[in-house]
């Protein structure tokens, strides 16, 4: 049993502090790893040593956390393994290949397939920034071969690439939101689709109304040579595009994530020596270590790059910190001020998820990070959807909406400084065409409403 501290202007202090050296780190390029292992350290030694908080107590709290958070730890652990297999097998490769088919054959409206193509395989690979800086770099590079506007066609890559962090089941970021709030994929999916769908087509319309005007037409020689490329350094084929679909197919028939990654991650080794005619070596130094291509010169050589499950660790280090953080925070009522002030004035179902989604927002904005954004409203709001009847897919889907899809927006926000890194091009410049991640918040409070007023009706119809 912990003793809340009711010291209000302690509580907000030790926030701000905690805060303050969040930002710095972030400022100063130091890892976030490392950032979070400092202030739990702080953090423990702030309340040992002037609140005379037992230090057996607070160490049984963080093993605890630990161990609770062991299985998120191996799945982004696998999720690192899994791309790197997919490469090196030929599954991403494949996945690309197809993409450029699509553009080679349908070349109507550059915009539209760009956000298309991105948000189809971002879902199957798991990861926004990882299908940023493969299918997204090609694509960008073919726009700037036809003089596409660039902050367009990267507004529709990176709507489509945030997808993956929103929706697929193989994202380390969505296996951490139904960590946090305790449900399963499946009654997220669901409930994810009455805000992604009008959410989709909204979006959709847009680039395909922006394409046709300011991109109507492709010089498709480009998308040959990477065409070619791909045909050159793999073994192009359909059948390689079952590994994934055996994924998502697993995880929808209810099969857990940290089972679904690790076969997936196998069948890819077995394509990788069975098709590809890679050596055992290689394929195991390429999951544990991430892949690079034999041949350096070849134009696709930037693009099918990365992953390693030993690569994965840092991020492993991020999670486990932010979560520990975060129930020290807790347990000892520190978090009260900012529970306080996100929690009042909550007099119906409505309010708690506008509030739920603003601090989301509000820590993605401020950390610089979608971690806290992610792990402090699923902790702290739990309980509240509960006691105002609704799911906790419902929490999950707020979350997911706001704190996790708006993290390109801010150019300070550690992704936005990857893809200026990847691309070249600030957030400054395409944050106003990335539609998907400016609608989702929208149009996911104003879903809820319609979904809180339909249930309340219906209700009172039976009663």
């Amino acid at each position: 049993m912990f003793n809340k501290l009711t010291d209000k202007n302690f509580n907000i202090l030790l926030l701000i502090i905690n805060l303050v050296i969040l930002v710095a780190f972030i400022i100063s390029g130091i890892s976030l790893s490392i950032a979070f292992s400092v202030l739990v350290l702080l953090t423990s030694f702030i309340l040992c040593t002037t609140h005379k908080c037992d230090f057996g107590s607070l160490f049984v709290l963080i093993s605890k956390c630990l161990k609770e958070s062991l299985w998120i730890c191996i799945i982004i652990f696998f999720i690192g393994a899994s791309i790197s297999a997919w490469m090196i097998s030929g599954v991403v490769p494949s996945i690309m290949y197809y993409g450029f088919m699509v553009l080679d054959k349908a070349p109507v409206n550059f915009i539209f397939l760009c956000f298309i193509i991105t948000g189809i395989i971002s879902y199957f690979m798991g990861t926004a920034i990882g299908t940023i800086s493969s299918m997204g770099i090609a694509l960008l590079g073919i726009a700037k071969g036809i003089n596409a506007p660039i902050a367009l066609t990267l507004g529709a890559i990176v709507s489509g690439a945030f997808i993956a962090d929103k929706l697929s089941p193989i994202s380390g970021l969505l296996n951490l939101t139904l960590n946090s709030v305790g449900t399963s994929y499946k009654k997220f999916f669901k409930s994810s689709l009455y805000t992604l769908i009008p959410t989709v087509i909204l979006t959709s319309i847009l680039y395909f109304i922006f394409g046709s005007i300011l991109c109507p037409n492709i010089d498709t020689s480009k998308i040959t040579l990477y065409m070619i490329a791909l045909r050159d350094n793999f073994i192009i084929s359909p059948y390689l595009l079952l590994i994934p679909f055996v994924v998502v197919l697993l995880t929808f028939l209810g099969v857990k994530t940290l089972y679904t990654l690790p076969i997936g991650t196998l069948l890819g080794s077995l394509c990788s020596i069975i098709i590809q005619k890679e050596s055992l070596y290689n394929t195991l130094n390429s999951i544990l270590n991430g892949y690079s291509l034999k041949n350096t010169t070849s134009i696709i050589s930037p693009l099918i790059r990365g992953g390693g499950a030993f690569n994965m660790l840092e991020v492993i280090l991020i999670v486990a910190g932010s979560i520990v953080l975060v129930s020290i925070l807790d347990e000892y009522g520190i978090l009260y001020p900012l529970t306080e002030l996100f929690l009042k004035n909550i007099v119906s179902p409505l309010k708690l998820i506008i509030n739920t989604s603003l601090l989301s927002s509000v820590m993605t904005i401020v950390t610089c990070d979608q971690t806290m954004g992610i792990v402090l409203p699923g902790k702290l709001m739990n309980q509240h959807y509960i006691d105002y009847e609704l799911q906790e897919d419902t929490l999950a889907r707020t979350i997911s909406d706001t704190g996790t899809i708006i993290a390109p927006l801010m150019p300070w926000n550690v992704n936005s400084l990857i893809i200026l890194a990847i691309t070249g091009v600030s957030s400054l410049v395409y944050a106003p065409f990335t539609f998907l991640c400016i609608l989702n918040p929208l149009i996911s409070v104003a879903v809820s409403h319609l979904q809180i007023k339909y249930t309340h009706k219906h209700e009172k119809a039976r009663a």
